[in-house]
């Protein structure tokens, strides 16, 4: 991304600090260092990324993905009520089942490669969506 871009992308934030402003919100703080946070986080995956999709390992491609699965499946700890047991395990298993057996089956019919570049992301939003499903029920 050029940095022309990355400036234009930044103009996006001015419109809703104007509305918090104008409405007086007190949002303003709490924008921009949500704002700081996410480019400094798409800024480290982004060089994690760069690394991974390099090596090109089939193992590490896996561990990505299994990588993915856990930190969805801890997300939804924070969800759920404190009287629910064993949230972890039973989020982890379904969005596991969720997200190897769509992924397994569109590598296997050749939808898509077994590389980095299309496994990842597309794990990633197999595992985003059991996400959102079992915090909706949650």
């Amino acid at each position: 991304m050029s940095n022309t871009a990355l400036g234009l992308t930044a103009l996006l934030l001015v419109i809703p600090i104007i509305i918090s402003y104008k409405e007086g919100l007190h949002i303003i703080k709490d924008l921009i260092v949500a704002t700081v946070r996410a480019v400094v986080q798409l800024i480290i995956l982004g060089f994690l990324l760069h690394y991974i999709f390099k090596i090109n390992d089939k193992w590490l491609l896996v561990l990505c993905v299994f990588v993915i699965i856990v930190n969805a499946s801890w997300n939804t700890i924070s969800r759920s009520s404190p009287v629910m047991h064993h949230v972890f395990l039973i989020s982890f298993v379904a969005i596991f089942v969720g997200t190897a057996l769509p992924l397994a089956g569109t590598i296997a019919t050749g939808a898509i490669q077994f590389t980095a570049n299309e496994v990842i992301p597309i794990g990633g939003m197999l595992a985003n969506n059991g996400l959102i499903a079992i915090n909706l029920a949650y």
